[in-house]
């Protein structure tokens, strides 16, 4: 019995001893496979910071590339600050997606079983579908204006390359199945993409083509100089929402306000058409739609039309151009005969896919609120800064253009809040989708619902007029001296009126056909005179006539109004027979409807012609209710009819052709990079 002790004891120590065996086993392997969790979470970890790493410096690769592109397009130096500026603020907005491609890898890694490598085939898949999505992503820089026979194309393919290879490189590194990763390899491509930054901005600024040259024509100044000039240009803005124009609601313009009281106000300006680039194209040529040919956006300024920067040009001006309206880009012409052109839409950063989406979150708008609010004033005043007048420099003619208070409605909270006197709870932001909601039907207005939405369109107002003070000032300090000053707007914009909300279609109405006219400062030979209101009808292709006529300069095309200055107010209301009274005439086309109105002081006479005939409508404009009812005055109905039969005798045969045959307008179509500036910028 004895004997049979030892072999049981034996027995339970082989089991325990197995038993031993089998816990230490399982310990290392929970050990193991712990060591292999934390081993993918640090592995994981590190791809989001090689991936957001690898976002980030393709977005500085075409945020350099961008830089360089818009800060050399005016024949400037670029300013390393003008670079490092814009090349990190796209940094920072593409990262994100090197975060988010990051985690995508890591959960590819995270769902991979634990002891098998990646194969080849899947790394090579996943590594190139990275690296393409970059590549496209950083493709945004207006691929469609570059060839590689440009210099500065072969500089944009480079960046574009160097991105790629950086996003091949970082998807390789973390999915070949090495033994440990190679740092240094992601660093030498990263070194090599930061390096394409400042050759790519050389190469842009050594290759694009300098302005066009037209100084030196009979009109150059030798001696003496003549005065500054700067022109404001709104966009979308009504004349009778500011308050030297009889608003009272708010107070929406005081710095418009104290320009008009130092100067000139025409009573009655009229654009002719209300479409952003007709109506430049008409400010700037002295020409009607009709005869300048641009009835829509999107279409090409014609070669041949003399322009007011180029006469300016050829008088000795510099000549310097800041716009943030698309459609008035130099691709559609916009840009001839300035020495300097500069186009906010280049940047914008929110406008390139997939940046538009990025803008909805909450750390991108957090950049978005560091940045400056009003980009237009800032390259404004940054300008005038670097360009201080000196007894030896050219005289200076520059034009700032602002995109608002153009819809969608974003005024800045503060002003809103300082304006709006209502406490709005309703669920209107000012948004395009909104306002076509509200078009369409779908969002129905109260009353309190409408009054918010003018009270955020006066906000958009004040904010702008917030920006010209500021130019104003920057102004005065660069530029000291005797200095011609004049604003005006391309159109107005309803609010509830005439069919459509809070829009500007082609129409021939006062609430987007009257329009702002300040002059105040110095002309040629004398101050202008201070307090001026011009009663009669004026029309904005004589902008270009009468600022030239007052800079001592030969006017090319339009009616000078600078006599109606000095004139009496009897006089003023005479147009150029002397005889009868002044008049405006202004176009439009929508659908198959065709408008002409022709308005003299209180009258106004619209011309209907549609598949149904031919009418003559009168109004109004200073009874109740204005253009929405019909004034009966047969005398006066029959006169206007004449004076607008005359006026059409008087043009070519393109205004008849306009006026009484179907024609197909064109769409408001534009490439890609402008629809895509053109949806930042709340156009689309």
């Amino acid at each position: 019995m004895h004997g049979r002790m030892p072999q049981r004891d034996r027995c339970e120590g082989d089991r325990g001893t197995q038993s031993g065996v089998s816990q230490d086993r399982t310990d290392r392997e929970r050990m193991t496979n712990s060591g292999k969790r934390r081993a993918l979470r640090a592995k994981s970890i590190a791809d989001l910071g090689v991936c957001a790493a690898a976002g980030a410096i393709a977005g500085l690769a075409r945020g350099g590339v961008l830089a360089a592109k818009v800060v050399s397009a005016g024949g400037e130096t670029p300013r390393a600050i003008d670079l490092l500026r814009f090349a990190f603020q796209v940094a920072a907005i593409h990262a994100p997606f090197g975060v988010i491609a990051g985690m995508a890898i890591a959960l590819v890694t995270l769902f991979r079983p634990s002891d098998r490598p990646p194969g080849r085939a899947g790394a090579g898949a996943t590594a190139l579908a990275w690296a393409v999505f970059v590549f496209l992503f950083v493709g945004g820089i207006a691929a469609d204006d570059l060839a590689l026979t440009d210099p500065f194309g072969i500089a944009h393919m480079g960046a574009r390359t160097g991105a790629l290879l950086l996003a091949l490189g970082a998807g390789l590194w973390r999915l070949r199945g090495a033994a440990g990763p190679r740092p240094a390899f992601c660093w030498v491509l990263v070194a090599a993409v930061a390096a394409l930054v400042p050759v790519s901005g050389l190469g842009a600024r050594a290759s694009l083509p300098g302005p066009r040259s037209v100084a030196g024509g009979d009109d150059e100044v030798v001696g003496w100089k003549r005065p500054d000039l700067l022109v404001l240009l709104v966009d979308t803005l009504r004349a009778d929402h500011l308050g030297c124009y009889g608003y009272t609601l708010r107070e929406t313009s005081p710095t418009l306000d104290s320009l008009a009281a130092s100067g000139v106000l025409f009573e009655r300006a009229y654009a002719h058409w209300t479409r952003t680039a007709p109506s430049h194209a008409s400010l700037f040529s002295g020409r009607y739609p009709h005869d300048h040919g641009l009835l829509a956006n999107g279409q090409q300024l014609p070669e041949h039309l003399p322009l007011l920067a180029e006469a300016l040009a050829r008088a000795g001006y510099r000549t310097v151009a800041i716009v943030s309206n698309p459609f008035l880009g130099r691709r559609f012409g916009f840009a001839r005969g300035f020495e300097t052109f500069t186009e906010l839409s280049d940047l914008d950063l929110s406008g390139s896919p997939p940046s538009a989406w990025l803008r909805r979150l909450p750390l991108v708008r957090l950049v978005d609120r560091l940045r400056d609010e009003d980009p237009v004033t800032v390259m404004a005043e940054e300008w005038l800064a670097r360009h201080p007048r000196s007894s030896d420099s050219a005289p200076l003619a520059l034009v700032v253009q602002w995109i608002d208070p153009h819809m969608p409605y974003r005024p800045p909270p503060e002003i809103l809040g300082a304006l709006s006197t209502a406490d709005y709870r309703g669920p209107l932001r000012g948004t395009r989708a909104q306002i076509d909601a509200i078009n369409s039907g779908t969002l129905p207005l109260g009353e309190a619902d409408e009054a918010h939405m003018v009270a955020r369109y006066d906000s958009e107002i004040r904010n702008v007029d917030n920006g010209i003070a500021r130019v104003l000032r920057a102004w005065r300090r660069a530029r000291p001296g005797e200095a011609l000053v004049a604003m005006t707007a391309d159109h107005g914009e309803n609010m509830h009126e005439h069919g459509e909300s809070f829009r500007h279609p082609p129409h021939v109405f006062e609430s987007v056909a009257r329009v702002p006219w300040l002059l105040s400062g110095s002309a040629a030979m004398a101050p202008l005179p201070v307090g001026v209101r011009v009663e009669s009808s004026v029309e904005q292709i004589d902008f270009g006539a009468t600022l030239l006529d007052l800079l001592g300069l030969e006017p090319y095309a339009g009616e000078s109004l600078a006599p109606l200055l000095a004139a009496s107010a009897v006089d003023r209301l005479l147009g150029p027979s002397g005889i009868e009274p002044r008049s405006a005439v202004v176009e439009s086309a929508v659908g198959a409807i065709r408008r002409t109105a022709l308005a003299r002081g209180r009258w106004k006479l619209v011309r209907e012609v549609d598949p149904e005939g031919v009418r003559d409508i009168l109004y109004d404009l200073e009874a109740v209710g204005g253009e929405s009812n019909r004034a009966v005055e047969p005398d006066t109905l029959i006169a206007l009819g004449a004076a607008l039969d005359r006026w059409f005798e008087e043009q070519d045969a393109s205004a008849v052709e306009l006026m009484l045959n179907p024609i197909s307008l064109p769409d408001d179509r534009l490439d890609d990079r402008s629809i895509r500036a053109l949806r930042a910028l709340g156009y689309l």
